[in-house]
């Protein structure tokens, strides 16, 4: 006697037809019939009465179905306890966050995830916008923040946050008491970039001014940074000015300073998102909707 000629009894027991009962089970139905056959013999009663066109559960079969579901829910409890000790060994939530996206944003979210979530351990990873969506797609990540739109039919999210972006220019510079800019204004400036396959925000650029970014993204540039630090550093030393969004400005940096677009604002917007089938949806978007009602609580980043 095992389990499976258990789950054969309940099956038979339920759709009172054995070819139903075995295509239930993922079996043929001699294999399930012999199965129950051999059972009756091992217990020596007759479980189940075989008509033509019926089947009916003896009465000391109805005791031994009985007893059977007790068997198979105590059975169904030892895995759900194991699959909850595992899941608690093994509790993690990882997401991911592109260079360009700057840290503080992805700082304060790992901070509000462990104050909030703390059964799990949050870890995080960066990667370009492309790489991100395919550890999405193959679910090695948990859920990401990526630029808006995002259109991978297996992925959904919501999203965050407006990012806007800022000119950053030395503290020497003529524009540094200006209140606001124009992309106009930077016509005869020297700008500096991220390298190209960390800077997603330029595409923002060509988007509200395809003549303005052609003429400085197709010059060969005698320098190129890798972070935003990078950025500032290059930007304090006169080397040239910087667009930057919103989430990488540094408040503490009294070297440089950050002038926004004259409106209408130039910028991108931010979401999370997560697959379609997730393991636990609702755990995401219990999360996602937590950390976008906080941020925006908040709003400490700009």
């Amino acid at each position: 006697m095992n389990l499976r000629d258990l789950k054969y009894l309940l099956a038979v027991s339920e759709y009172k037809n054995f070819s139903k009962a075995a295509e239930h089970c993922a079996t043929t139905q001699p294999t399930l019939s012999n199965q129950i056959r051999k059972l009756e013999n091992y217990l020596e009663v007759e479980i189940f009465e075989r008509g033509t066109h019926f089947v009916r559960v003896t009465p000391v079969g109805e005791k031994i179905i009985e007893a059977a579901t007790q068997v198979i829910e105590h059975a169904n409890q030892i895995v759900h306890i194991a699959r909850e000790a595992r899941q608690h060994a093994s509790a993690k939530l990882t997401f991911g966050s592109f260079p360009s996206l700057g840290h503080a944003l992805p700082l304060q979210y790992i901070f509000h995830l462990k104050q909030q979530f703390k059964p799990f351990k949050v870890q995080h990873v960066e990667e370009d916008v492309d790489v991100l969506i395919d550890l999405l797609v193959n679910q090695e990540i948990d859920f990401a923040l990526l630029p808006l739109p995002v259109t991978h039919a297996s992925l959904t999210g919501i999203k965050l946050l407006d990012d806007p972006l800022y000119v950053v220019v030395p503290s020497h510079h003529a524009y540094a008491s200006c209140k606001s800019l124009q992309l106009s204004d930077l016509n005869q400036q020297p700008l500096l970039f991220l390298v190209e396959d960390q800077s997603h925000y330029r595409q923002i650029l060509e988007h509200f001014d395809a003549n303005f970014a052609r003429q400085h993204l197709d010059k060969d540039d005698d320098f190129k940074a890798v972070s935003f630090e990078a950025l500032r550093m290059m930007v304090k030393h006169g080397l040239g000015l910087a667009v930057i969004p919103g989430t990488a400005i540094n408040h503490e940096d009294q070297d440089v300073h950050y002038i926004p677009f004259a409106l209408p604002a130039i910028g991108r917007s931010i979401g999370v998102y997560w697959h379609k089938h997730h393991a636990n949806p609702t755990l995401l978007q219990a999360i996602c909707t937590y950390l976008q009602t906080t941020m925006s609580a908040e709003n400490t980043l700009f």
